[in-house]
C-alpha cells in the first residue's frame, strides 16, 4: 500500500482574502475600512497573491527532485527511461523484503531460503528475539542474539529434513549462511530445530446411537492431530503458537463438534485429570504417544 500524496495546492486567492478579512476585527477593531481602494486591502491583496504562487510551488515536484530521490535508493534512470518507469522500479526495489531487523523479516527470508532449497520445503519459521537456543538455557535473555526455530514441511528422510521431520544441520547451515549477510551487524543469529513438549492424550467420548465408531475414532484422532500440528494447528490455523499452554476445556470444544459424538466423558493430559499442562515459551507440543480415544455408546432417549 502506497502512501498518499497530499495536495498541498487547496487553497486559492478568494480563500486567503476571505480569511485574511475575518481577522481583520479581531486584531484591529479600528481598522473599519474594507472597500479595495484602502492601502491595507491592496496590501491583503499583494500578500494573498504571493502566498498562492507560493503554495502551487510547493505542490510541485520538480524532475530534479525525482531523480535525486530514485539515486538515494539505487536507482539510475537508463537510456530514453522515463521518470514514471523508474519510480515503478525504485517501488518494486524498496518493496522487495531483503534485510533481516525485525521478526517477521527473519522468518520471511528463512522461509524464502527453504523454498528456494526444494519446493514444498518451506513449513514455518519461528523467531525469539534476545534469545540463543542453540547454545545457551532458553530461559536465559541474550541482548542482540536471535533464535530462528525452523520446521520444514517434509515427508520421510532427505537431506534437509531428518526422519522425524526435524530440520538437518545441513538445512540450519544454510538458512544461517542466508540470514547472516541480510542481518544487522550487531544481530547474532541462530538457527535451531524445535523444542516439544510432549503430551499423552487419554479421551473417553460417548457416541450418538447409530454412529458408525470407526469413522468418528478417525475423525477425532485426526482432528487432534491437526490442531496440535506446528505448521498448521492452533486456533487460527496457521501452527501451533510456541509456548502455548494446553488447556483440557479446548480438547473437550474441539471433540464435541464432531458429528456423531453426543459429549466427551473424560480427558486425561498425561495421566492426570488437570485443567492445563504448561509449556514453555520456547516450546512446541508433540502428542507422543498418538492420543488413544475411548468410545462408549449412549442412548438419545
Amino acid at each position: 500500500m502506497s502512501l498518499p500524496i497530499p495536495n498541498l495546492d487547496d487553497r486559492s486567492f478568494d480563500d486567503l482574502m476571505k480569511e485574511a478579512l475575518s481577522l481583520i476585527p479581531i486584531y484591529n477593531k479600528e481598522w473599519t475600512n474594507h472597500n479595495p481602494s484602502d492601502p491595507g486591502i491592496t496590501l491583503l491583496e499583494l500578500f494573498a497573491w504571493l502566498t498562492e504562487m507560493v503554495i502551487y510551488r510547493i505542490n510541485q515536484v520538480p524532475e530534479d527532485n525525482y531523480l535525486t530521490f530514485l539515486k538515494l535508493i539505487g536507482i539510475e534512470l537508463n537510456a530514453d527511461e522515463s521518470i514514471e518507469s523508474g519510480i515503478r522500479r525504485g517501488l518494486e526495489s524498496i518493496s522487495q523484503r531483503y534485510r533481516a531487523i525485525t521478526s517477521k523479516d527473519f522468518e520471511f527470508l528463512a522461509l524464502e531460503c527453504m523454498e528456494g532449497l526444494k519446493k514444498d520445503l518451506a513449513g514455518r519459521a519461528i523467531c525469539m528475539n534476545n534469545r540463543d537456543l542453540e547454545h545457551s538455557s532458553a530461559n536465559k535473555e541474550k541482548p542482540g542474539h536471535v533464535s530462528v526455530i525452523i520446521i520444514p514441511a517434509c515427508v520421510g528422510e532427505s537431506e534437509y529434513c531428518t526422519e522425524d521431520g526435524l530440520p538437518t544441520g545441513l538445512l540450519k547451515e544454510k538458512i544461517k549462511d542466508y540470514l547472516n549477510p541480510r542481518r544487522l551487524i550487531t544481530t547474532r543469529v541462530h538457527v535451531v530445530a524445535p523444542t516439544f513438549k510432549e503430551v499423552k492424550l487419554n479421551i473417553w467420548i460417548a457416541l450418538k446411537e447409530n454412529t458408525d465408531e470407526e469413522i468418528v475414532m478417525e475423525e477425532a484422532i485426526m482432528r487432534i492431530k491437526g490442531y496440535f500440528d506446528p505448521i498448521t494447528g492452533g486456533p487460527e490455523e496457521s501452527g501451533w503458537p510456541l509456548g502455548r499452554n494446553l488447556y483440557r476445556s479446548e480438547l473437550y470444544h474441539l471433540l464435541e463438534g464432531i458429528s456423531g459424538v453426543d459429549h466427551v466423558v473424560k480427558v486425561l493430559i498425561n495421566d492426570d485429570k488437570v485443567n492445563f499442562i504448561e509449556v514453555e515459551e520456547h516450546q512446541l507440543i508433540s502428542l507422543e504417544p498418538e492420543p488413544t480415544i475411548i468410545p462408549e455408546k449412549v442412548s438419545n432417549e
